[in-house]
This record gives C-alpha cells, structure tokens and sequence, in this order.
C-alpha cells in the first residue's frame, strides 16, 4: 500500500486567493520588491509609482506597463488582479507605510471629527484674548465621510424627465407589415 503525502500546513502568512501561487511574505517596506522576478515585479513597481498617473494604482495598465503579453483589455485585466491578489500583502504594507491603510484613514477621519480651531479676538491691532472651539464645520464634513463610509446615507434621488423639466413620454407604435409564411 502507498503513503499518501499530506496536504502542506497552512500558516497564519497565507491569505487565500483561488488558484494563485503567493509572494512570500515581508515584514517591511525595505523589502517590497525582494522575491519578485521578472514581470511580477514590475507590475508592482508599476502600480505603486506614485508619479506615474497612468498605472498609479491601476491594474489593468501596471500589467501592460510591465511588459505582459495580451490579445485584448480583458487579458490585461485579468493579469493585473492576479498580480493584485498575489501581492495584497505587499501593496497593504506600502499603504499602511503611506497612512493610507483603512486603519490609517480611519484614524485621521477620527482625529478630524474632533478638530478644533482657535478664535483670537484683537483691539486696536493687539490680540487681546484667544479661545479653542469645536470647528463645526470640519466635523460637520467628517461626520458625513463616516456616515458615507458605512452606508448609513440615505441613497441620493435621481429624477428622469424630459425636454427642459416635462414628463417623459412613452411612444410605442405597432407597424403592421404583411408576414410571409413560408411552407
């Protein structure tokens, strides 16, 4: 009888993604592109240059940046989110290095929706006295991100009308053709 090999152990560095062979894992921004070869590499290079608008944070033009082969926008597409899913762990790094990791933003909306401004108050030219409020306004906005961010807004109405404001008409007219019936 055979020995049958057992399945390799999962570990906490995996993240599962359907049919994808991952990067290995990295544990610094120093080591963003260690490990990658070739084209895999580039596409990330791609993706995450910030100076370049046309594949900054574009899949689907990080994968023709990099050089890949395609025969139409959907090959292209379809390599960029595998590069995507295989290097998730390395662009989540680089957000949370750049503050912009859900963590990070959510922090700076906290941090916003607390803010506070200072008031002087002046005679003759001279400040005389200063006092910190609530800035409102500022809280106002974040309060309406947050509220966006979660879904908690009502959805906005959209009307359709027709020429400058009237009631859309409907036309729907019947020809009658002769049908030819063929035995």
């Amino acid at each position: 009888m055979e020995e049958l090999e057992t399945a390799p152990e999962i570990t906490k560095d995996l993240v599962p993604v359907r049919n994808a062979v991952l990067a290995p894992p990295i544990n610094s921004v120093r080591g963003l592109y260690s490990g990658l070869i070739g084209k895999q590499g580039a596409w990330l290079r791609a993706y995450l240059n910030e100076n370049d608008t046309r594949t900054f944070m574009n899949k689907t033009r990080s994968a023709e940046a990099a050089g890949y082969r395609y025969k139409n926008s959907n090959t292209l597409a379809c390599i960029g989110n595998q590069n995507y899913n295989k290097l998730q762990q390395r662009i989540l790094l680089w957000l949370d290095e750049v503050g912009l990791s859900p963590t990070s933003i959510k922090k700076q909306i906290f941090k916003l929706a607390h803010a506070k401004k200072t008031k002087f108050f002046q005679h003759q030219g001279l400040i005389t006295a200063q006092v910190e409020v609530e800035d409102n306004g500022v809280q106002a906005k974040m309060a309406k991100l947050a509220a966006d961010i979660q879904g908690m807004n009502a959805p906005e109405k959209h009307e359709i009308s027709g020429p400058a404001g009237t009631d859309l008409k409907w036309i729907v007219e019947y020809v009658d053709a002769p049908v030819k019936i063929t035995p």
